[in-house]
């Protein structure tokens, strides 16, 4: 059983279709990691923001201790 060079064989493509083939994976690859890195950037943005929120109630109740303590002192 030879293979023809036929349109009709769906395994063979012309060097244009090849190259449209690869675009659309590359393409539909980049689009997927896009989207996992968009998830992965607002996860960390959201964890980033928490910390941030823990530190500044931290620096301040280590305020109000340390005035505390200064006033007790005086």
């Amino acid at each position: 059983m030879a293979q023809t060079s036929t349109t009709s064989n769906k395994f063979i493509y012309s060097t244009e279709e090849r190259n449209g083939m690869e675009m659309d994976h590359t393409e539909a690859r980049l689009n997927t990691h896009e989207a996992i890195c968009k998830e992965r950037y607002e996860s960390i943005c959201a964890r980033l923001t928490r910390l941030e929120r823990i530190m500044i109630g931290m620096t301040g109740g280590i305020l109000f201790i340390l005035i505390h303590i200064a006033l007790k002192m005086s």
